[in-house]
């Protein structure tokens, strides 16, 4: 699917209802809650740049069949955008913040698309449970971190285990932005099934050493990044070797049976 037209705006009344102001982002419409979307984030939707970075690569990076795994949706435009794109499988995408399930559900209706919405984050493992959720009057300043500058309200969020749903989607593509979650989360993932991956860093969260780890992490795993969809702290990659786990197997298993 191509970018097309970056951006188009209108005013009329829409499909599910809604008669505010939307815009269009590469080819996703997009209802400009002003409730939830304030400052920058408006401004950047209004000019057509607001998650720009991730949209190209998602663009340049998937493929018919994939199955998405879009951890952070914030106000869905990536979820969206793999969702209308020809030949996509499945999407699932998690968000903690529970104000933005309303207009992730508007999305859908106005796209025309079917995506997995679940409320909640992810965690390594196999046992659910909960993690404690900072709220901040900007969605997107809401995280789990507690250490920002601006103090947020601690609420209890779902947390769902990654192993159960990672045998289950199987992931081909993950686009991932949980605000400096990523350096926990991504290197205790299975991403042995995984071919390409869109992080946005947070390097004003968790600092450079920590993304350093990470990186050095993708690169252990087969992971090769693709400069030329870098785009300011966005980053994609794409498998440039087999995946280190199944590698492992295949040698554990000559062994066994190799004749001694």
């Amino acid at each position: 699917m191509g970018l097309g037209p970056i951006l188009q705006t209108r005013t009329r009344p829409v499909s599910d209802g809604w008669r505010g102001e939307t815009v269009t982002l590469s080819g996703v419409t997009m209802p400009l809650d002003t409730d939830l979307m304030r400052g920058g984030v408006l401004t950047a939707m209004r000019d057509g740049s607001y998650e720009r970075g991730e949209v190209t690569a998602l663009a340049a990076l998937l493929k018919p069949g994939d199955r998405v795994l879009d951890l952070g949706s914030g106000f869905g435009l990536t979820a969206t955008f793999a969702a209308k794109s020809a030949g996509v499988d499945r999407v699932v995408t998690f968000d903690a913040n529970p104000r933005v399930a309303p207009h992730l559900a508007r999305m859908q209706a106005l796209n025309g698309v079917a995506f997995e919405a679940r409320q909640g984050v992810l965690i390594p493992g196999r046992r659910a449970g909960t993690r404690r959720f900072f709220l901040r009057p900007l969605i997107w300043g809401s995280s789990l971190s507690d250490q920002a500058a601006i103090a947020g309200t601690p609420v209890e969020v779902l947390a769902h285990p990654a192993a159960p749903l990672m045998h289950d989607l199987r992931p081909s593509l993950i686009s991932c932005d949980i605000e400096g979650a990523e350096v926990d989360l991504l290197p205790r993932l299975d991403l042995s099934g995984v071919r390409a991956l869109v992080i946005e860093q947070h390097p004003q969260v968790v600092g450079a050493r920590a993304l350093g780890a990470l990186r050095a992490h993708l690169r252990r795993a087969g992971f090769a990044p693709r400069p030329d969809l870098a785009h300011d702290d966005v980053e994609a990659y794409v498998r440039a070797a087999p995946a280190a786990r199944p590698l492992r197997l295949a040698w554990a298993l000559r062994r066994a049976v190799t004749p001694r």
